[in-house]
């Protein structure tokens, strides 16, 4: 597989493309990500990446200087650039270091981000194709000829082997057989025994067939050759082999093609393998799965499930319309059974999980909340398993801003006495939040809906009337005026002024004269 790496200061960004791309099917193995130009070349001397998405305008070590480095340290690397339209001067001279491909991130599109990796990805392939005919030995590597069929990464000889030719005559199907993961730290460190087990297993429980057995990231991928009309008998021996190593503790799972005869439709018939495989999300675990229909490409997906709504139903404490409405958005998403849909509305439940823990949660904890929760759903397979760990993240979110509104009984009124009381000091949102111990989101939101103002207009409201009063009442010189309500700088007092009233200070003094008696 092709590894790819993404660097971009923007975690929303990086966590936008990591959920829109499917990798796996595009036969792509991500290695990491990181937020500055520095720490995404550091990255890179470790994983090595066959492909790099990265910003352009990053702090630190900026994304051209990161480019530049890499490429002295491997010129084959291929990099897609990410930037905005402003920054469009640096990409042209990012296109003359020879980066591959330049996306706007106002337009980033599953569809878009996927078509220039498959692209990029060609660009790859092609190259390391005709490396290898060049060194091509006469003899040729059966199983890793069909490996690389099935990934495609192979040109093919123009003479088949004669075995080889014997066996297409029956033709045959290409598997994704993935192991039922295991919620243990050491998964991933275990991952390669894990799949050699399933190679030695399927090897085991299916020798009366050809098969050819290979590693796909997580998952082991295999050809079966068979004949068409033993398409029952096949299916039985695969559900057999799904039976016996579950009694050796192993549950797995087995998405499978249609039947094909042309070897070079190994990559398309491997690819419907993986569709299938993903579809486990629907059937569960411990199955044969075999799809014939191609997905949707997702699109109208969003104007199916107005999600937004659960925004308002959090706000509004109606725990169990909302805990309806979401059983209805994965019930709808079940009968329709189509991966891309349910990726694309993960997606934007887990934006609206981040948005409203930012109102509802510490700012010290709502970054690491954010993210565990990813991490989690991760981990997750199983539409129903999905459904089940959205519920309890939103009424876990439900309960929190419930506790919230118990705590800020009365706190408006509190903070507007204490702003009219302490004018002549410096204020803020996010001294006056911790203060009264809430979040400074939820405390600007509350103090808007119950008063219609904003918190820092209010607080510029009590500060210039009281400077009127002064004004009206003293003869105080303007800038002993200014720091009694709390501005150490008298230029900003005066702007502050004008902007409020819409006239300067000069012109207010002379109002309040001809008003004298």
């Amino acid at each position: 597989m092709l590894k790819v790496m993404i660097v971009d200061d923007e975690r929303i960004i990086r966590y936008g493309i990591i959920s829109m791309v499917h990798w796996e099917k595009l036969g792509l193995e991500l290695v990491g990500e990181a937020s500055e130009g520095k720490e995404g070349y550091e990255l890179f001397l470790q994983k090595r990446p066959d492909i790099v998405i990265t910003d352009l305008k990053m702090p630190e070590l900026d994304g051209l200087e990161m480019v530049r480095r890499i490429k002295e340290t491997d010129e084959n690397v291929k990099f897609i650039i990410l930037s905005g339209y402003e920054d469009f001067s640096y990409a042209k001279e990012a296109i003359h270091l020879g980066v591959s491909e330049y996306l706007l991130k106002s337009d980033l599109m599953p569809e878009d981000i996927e078509h220039i990796l498959e692209k990029v990805m060609k660009e790859i392939r092609e190259n390391g194709a005709e490396e290898k005919e060049k060194t091509r030995e006469t003899k040729v590597n059966i199983p890793k000829l069909i490996e690389e069929s099935c990934k495609g990464i192979c040109l093919l000889p123009r003479t088949l082997p004669g075995e080889l030719k014997e066996e297409l005559n029956k033709g045959y199907c290409c598997l994704c057989i993935g192991r039922k993961e295991i919620v243990e730290k050491d998964f991933e460190n275990n991952l390669g025994i894990y799949n050699h087990e399933i190679k030695n297993q399927m090897e085991k429980w299916m020798s009366d067939y050809t098969i050819y057995l290979f590693y796909w990231g997580k998952q082991v991928g295999a050809v079966v050759f068979y004949r068409e009309e033993d398409e029952t008998d096949l299916n039985n021996a695969l559900e057999k082999s799904i039976t016996e190593m579950e009694k050796q503790g192993m549950v797995i799972t087995i998405g499978r093609s249609p039947h094909g005869k042309q070897l070079d439709c190994a990559h398309e018939l491997f690819k419907k393998a993986l569709v299938s495989y993903d579809q486990r999300a629907f059937y569960g675990y411990g199955k044969v799965i075999k799809v014939a229909r191609k997905e949707s490409d997702g699109s109208g997906a969003k104007d199916s499930y107005p999600v937004n709504r659960i925004e308002k139903l959090v706000e509004y404490d109606k725990q169990e319309e909302l805990v309806q409405f979401l059983e209805e958005i994965f019930e709808t998403i079940k009968r329709r059974k189509k991966c891309e849909e349910l990726a694309l509305v993960s997606m934007d439940l887990l934006l609206i999980l981040n948005k409203i823990a930012a109102k509802v949660k510490d700012i010290e904890e709502v970054f690491q909340w954010k993210k565990d929760i990813y991490d989690q759903y991760l981990r997750l397979e199983l539409v129903d398993d999905i459904k089940e760990w959205f519920v309890e993240k939103f009424v876990d979110l439900q309960k929190c801003k419930r506790r919230l509104d118990e705590r800020s009984v009365d706190v408006v009124d509190y903070i507007e006495d204490y702003i009219k009381e302490h004018y002549d000091r410096k204020l803020s949102l996010q001294d006056l939040s911790e203060m009264v111990g809430l979040n400074k989101n939820y405390l600007s939101a509350l103090f808007k809906k119950k008063t219609g103002k904003n918190i820092g207009n209010y607080i510029t409201e009590v500060k210039i009337e009281q400077a009127k009063e002064f004004m009206k009442s003293t003869t105080l010189r303007m800038n002993v005026i200014a720091e009694k309500v709390g501005y150490e700088d008298e230029r900003y007092f005066y702007k502050v002024f004008k902007s409020y009233t819409g006239i300067t200070t000069t012109e207010y003094m002379r109002q309040i004269s001809k008003e004298l008696p």
